[in-house]
């Protein structure tokens, strides 16, 4: 199943954390951080394991990152 993510909200926890695109990219397992662009502009679905990534990094729980 894919998840759309809330990409201001990730947008936002990113920039608390003082992380860019490329290293957020890094964390969550990603190639490049045009992946991550995209997650923020809503254009990309994640995979469960990349949502439950996203929120162990900014120590969330998955289900606030997803749009409903």
């Amino acid at each position: 199943m894919k998840y759309m993510v809330k990409g201001k909200e990730l947008t936002n926890l990113r920039r608390r954390k003082n992380l860019s695109q490329d290293q957020l990219a890094t964390l969550v397992g990603f190639v490049g951080p045009s992946s991550i662009g995209r997650i923020e502009k809503g254009t990309r679905p994640v995979d469960r394991e990349k949502l439950e990534k996203l929120a162990n990094v900014f120590g969330v729980s998955p289900d606030s990152l997803v749009e409903i």
